[in-house]
């Protein structure tokens, strides 16, 4: 069994328009760093000693922890190479990353450690679906 989570499109509200400039996270008052727009939207993350390659824009689009990691305010190093330090549990953050990458996940995979992430992340659309079909 899955838990699907649907776009955050609500069908009740009018369609804003966005300028090209404008990006989802921008829209949520976060400025991504310009030069990481510059850059790769690649990504690696060692969670607990294993390295996961993603993109910038699939963990800010779905996580206030790494909209905030990535922002103007706080990511300064310009470095593609870099490797991005996360004090976490691998097992938990591979679960994540997935819903965060597809958008669903096996019911069977939520456990506490799995939810408490996802709070601490910000993943806050799994968050709300666990509560209201949970």
């Amino acid at each position: 069994m899955y838990l699907n989570t649907p776009n955050n499109n609500n069908t009740n509200k009018r369609p804003r328009s966005r300028s090209r400039s404008s990006s989802p996270n921008e829209e949520k008052g976060y400025t991504i760093n310009r030069s990481i727009k510059s850059r790769s939207d690649r990504v690696v993350l060692d969670v607990g000693g294993s390295q996961f390659v993603t993109s910038i824009s699939t963990l800010t689009a779905n996580s206030t922890y790494f909209r905030c990691k990535f922002s103007d305010e706080w990511y300064h190093n310009n470095d593609d190479n870099e490797v991005i330090f996360v004090d976490q549990e691998p097992e938990p953050f591979g679960i994540l990353l997935s819903y965060m990458r597809v958008g669903y996940v096996e019911c069977k995979d939520l456990s506490k450690k799995v939810l408490a992430l996802a709070e601490f992340l910000g993943v806050d659309r799994l968050l709300f679906f666990c509560q209201v079909h949970g």
